[in-house]
């Protein structure tokens, strides 16, 4: 039976190189070399032709047949280039290159010209490129934490390296001997001064990392890193409030600054009212600022079941309002809880 001829540079090349190259260094090429719009046009072509085929061979691939959307996004055109070679795949498996039509190209210069040899150089290249990004990433990770965790010294690059590529050794007895005063072997030090300018980079770092352990051993200690405030607390200023009476000074202040104290008073009974609260304490000599109805603290269903308010007094009545004599016995007072906004101010909850 002879065979449909379909022009189609992109199928034409994966039908020549299907067997020569993976799907994984097929892809790169497709996406890179053919337009999306290209792409796009192979794949209806080739998903009709495989339909076909299958149904002509009478094999139960249709039912295996994956679901192919238009794709869309930065990234259809390796998507679709995924797409084509899913289909690819399952003519293989099926064998049924026979019964496919034969794909030809009218444009040789729509043919890219890739062989095995230079996919690896190019496969390999791209590896080492991804390993260069990774190695600059860890140096950085390794630069911003150091320079967090600790003051650096002039010798401590290669410690951080040793310690963070885990190229440590276990250090023998011999190797942390201490004398009585407090000094190292100097047989020890002899060797590693020996072996210093020696030997590979992995054991000319564990020799430095040997030695800076044994200075650290004889009791040379580093300077402790001085704690750092936050900005709010650097931010943060004392406030006096004046308190000098006299008529004489020219400078005097323009309104009389009241003293507030904030409190919550919860666990009230449900028909207590605001206006009743406020009777209630100024008949016990308490001047009332502000009362306003609240949220109890109560945890769990028991804040349903009762009435809680926010109630605003001169300082100096604070000590009246915290009397447990004044209060019938279940009512809970505390101060007011205030949280910190972002801008390090304060606001009520």
């Amino acid at each position: 039976m002879a065979r449909e001829v379909v022009i189609c540079e992109a199928l034409c090349f994966i039908c020549n190189n299907f067997d020569k190259l993976t799907a994984g260094q097929l892809k790169p090429v497709l996406s890179t070399f053919y337009g999306d719009e290209d792409l796009f046009v192979a794949k209806e072509i080739l998903l009709k032709a495989v339909t076909n085929a299958v149904e002509a061979s009478g094999c139960d691939a249709a039912a295996s047949l994956p679901r192919l959307p238009k794709r869309q996004g930065d990234n259809k055109g390796k998507q679709t280039a995924d797409d084509i070679l899913k289909l690819y795949t399952i003519v293989d498996e099926q064998k049924l290159f026979n019964v496919m039509p034969r794909f030809v190209a009218a444009d040789m210069k729509r043919i890219p010209f890739v062989n095995a040899d230079s996919m690896n150089v190019v496969a390999m290249a791209r590896k080492l490129e991804s390993l260069e990004h990774r190695m600059n990433a860890f140096e950085q990770f390794v630069i911003s934490s150091s320079c967090t965790d600790k003051i650096v010294q002039p010798n401590d690059h290669v410690q951080l390296a040793t310690d963070k590529i885990s190229l440590q050794k276990p250090v023998s007895s011999v190797d942390t001997m201490v004398t009585n005063e407090g000094h190292l072997q100097e047989s020890d030090i002899a060797d590693d001064e020996q072996s210093h300018d020696s030997g590979s980079w992995v054991q000319v770092a564990y020799n430095n990392r040997r030695r800076l352990s044994k200075t650290n051993q004889a009791g040379t200690q580093r300077a402790p890193q001085p704690v750092q405030q936050s900005s709010h607390q650097q931010k943060k200023q004392q406030k006096v409030l004046g308190t000098c009476v006299t008529d004489k000074s020219s400078v005097k202040s323009g309104v009389v600054i009241k003293r507030k104290a904030v409190l919550h008073v919860d666990n009230l009974d449900p028909q207590c009212t605001g206006t009743a609260l406020t009777e209630f304490l100024k008949a016990g000599g308490i001047d009332i600022l502000s009362c306003h109805e609240s949220k109890s603290w109560l945890r769990g269903t028991e804040k349903d079941q009762v009435a809680a308010y926010r109630v605003c007094v001169p300082a100096a009545h604070r000590s009246l309002m915290l009397d447990a004599e004044l209060w019938a016995e279940g009512i809970i007072v505390r101060d007011w809880k205030f949280k910190q906004t972002k801008n390090g101010g304060q606001s009520s909850t």
